[in-house]
């Protein structure tokens, strides 16, 4: 059989005619040669051309990309393709690719999740979906790029980015070095600004997180095809999708009738002493229960700045190992970086899983929400003995509607997940 080029009317572009090796010599009236003659006329059709390209990467194991689904095995490109996709601003189609993602190309990876439903922490619109974009194994950011920012938030990975592969694949060619540190170099480039925000100069940073609306589409929280979407595409089990959406059932209407309260609130004095631990890296602690930690907040629902999400209330009981101490973050709203007077802790394993919230139904973006020391309890002795110390009465200068969007949200974006 060979496949030769058709062109000419009612042949679409790029469009190829099949024709089989016959034996007669006589040659055809359309200049066919005689050693083309068509056996069968079921099997004379029209179809795409092949991609030459496509056919290099099937040889060492790559599968055309159509869409990414949870589970599959994909290789980050190299550097030099990367780049050839983005903007004169280190976009694609507004994504940013944050510099902080040049370490992983040429590495594979499996993807987690579609993003096609996950939160607004910056507008607080609920959901949002980012077309052609998947979450990668649990990689994370760090900072390294933006001002140290500690909050490990996950990267949004463009299908354009990558290449699906089998486990048996061939690795792909090496590429020089200086290739990765160019893609930095470029990225880096758009990362950081200046401008005036509460009537100051500071350096306002730009990620991701902060340019969210602008690469993705709103979602209505009462249109089910999101939510279908979300089981149909692998990303949610059948167990938990009727679990979570069995609370659904109930914690909407309650919000649409508001008797779902704006924030989870206590009687605590604003100037209430803060316990502190000195909780380090790697010690086990247990989060109090749900009447301990409302003891602590304030009739504006906080302590010390920072509010106890409803996403939190899973983890009442349960223990956990101190990931990292938080001092500074990117502020997701004014983009600018907030420096915490008190220090927090992210605990390994306790991220958001959008599963109590309707801003967060099924949200994959797993952000770690920062804890106050007083809402946890050392549950070894201390590795390194501290020494005496009083009860801390500060407070953040800024509360944690601002620098912790995620630990606060609004009546029309919180629910009740006891």
């Amino acid at each position: 059989m060979l496949v030769a080029p058709v062109d000419g009317a009612g042949a679409r572009a790029g469009s190829v005619l099949t024709l089989h090796r016959g034996s007669s010599p006589a040659e055809r009236p359309d200049g066919v040669p005689a050693t083309l003659t068509l056996l069968h006329a079921t099997e004379v059709r029209l179809r795409k051309t092949p991609d030459r390209a496509a056919y290099g990467l099937a040889a060492r194991g790559v599968m055309p990309v159509s869409e990414l689904h949870r589970g599959d095995l994909v290789e980050v490109k190299s550097p030099a393709e990367i780049l050839a996709t983005l903007d004169g601003g280190g976009d694609l189609e507004g994504l940013p690719f944050m510099p902080e993602m040049a370490a992983y190309c040429g590495r594979r990876f499996k993807v987690r999740a579609r993003a096609d439903k996950v939160c607004d922490t910056v507008s607080f619109t609920g959901s949002r979906r980012i077309p052609s974009v998947v979450l990668l194994d649990d990689l994370r950011c760090d900072g390294c790029a933006h001002g140290g920012c500690q909050s490990e938030c996950r990267f949004f990975w463009k299908e354009a980015w990558l290449e699906k592969v089998s486990p048996d694949a061939a690795a792909r060619p090496r590429f020089p070095e200086s290739d990765r540190a160019l893609l930095f170099e470029r990225t880096a480039r758009h990362v950081s600004s200046t401008g005036q925000v509460d009537g100051k100069e500071q350096i306002l940073y730009r990620c991701q997180g902060t340019e969210v609306a602008n690469y993705s589409q709103h979602l209505r929280t009462f249109d089910p095809r999101p939510y279908v979407r979300e089981l149909a595409s692998g990303d949610v089990s059948l167990t938990r999708f009727l679990r979570v959406m069995a609370k659904a059932a109930v914690i909407e209407p309650k919000r649409k009738l508001g008797l779902v309260p704006d924030v989870l609130t206590g009687n605590a004095g604003r100037s209430n002493s803060v316990e502190a631990l000195d909780l380090q890296v790697g010690e086990l602690v247990r989060v109090k229960s749900r009447e301990e930690i409302i003891k602590t907040l304030t009739p504006k629902g906080t302590t010390s700045g920072l509010r106890f999400d409803h996403e939190m209330f899973a983890y009442c009981g349960r223990s956990f190992r101190v990931r990292a101490r938080i001092r500074r973050c990117i502020h997701e709203v004014k983009r600018v970086m907030v420096e915490l007077k008190t220090e927090a802790v992210i605990l390994e394993g306790a991220a958001c899983e959008g599963d109590c919230n309707p801003a967060r139904w099924f949200c994959p973006r797993g952000i770690y929400p920062f804890w106050r020391e007083c809402w946890l309890e050392r549950m070894e002795p201390p590795r390194v003995a501290a020494g005496p110390r009083p009860p801390r009465v500060q407070r953040d200068s800024v509360q944690a509607s601002e620098h912790r969007p995620m630990l606060s949200l609004s009546a029309q974006e919180s629910g009740d997940c006891s």
